[in-house]
């Protein structure tokens, strides 16, 4: 079978995955009283991810003393596993650089 073909069906069994998942969690909803599923769709949890650094959270902690010449720190964390990013910033880092260097260290 060539590469093609079983990239082909691999993709479709993920697909079916995908389709069980949330006919599984529509089923669990339709158990409830009406009025509690549009509450309970918006506070339902993610997807949990099956490989690290698929779904990730970033965050800026500013205003700190200097040290070594910056004043911020950027977090990553990778939402999967919790490993976490701390990388040193000052506050006047530009967008551009700020995506350098999450290329870099991440």
């Amino acid at each position: 079978m060539s590469q093609l073909a079983l990239m082909h069906l691999l993709i479709l069994q993920i697909k079916r995955k995908e389709k069980k998942r949330k006919r599984k969690r529509n089923n669990d909803l339709a158990d409830l009283p009406s009025h509690n599923i549009k509450m309970l769709r918006d506070v339902m949890p993610n997807l949990i991810s099956e490989k690290p650094w698929t779904y990730i959270s970033v965050d800026f902690i500013t205003k700190l003393p200097l040290a070594q010449g910056y004043d911020s720190i950027l977090v990553v964390v990778d939402r999967l596993t919790k490993m976490v990013y701390f990388i040193p910033i000052t506050e006047k880092t530009s967008v551009e650089g700020l995506a350098q260097l999450f290329r870099n260290n991440v």
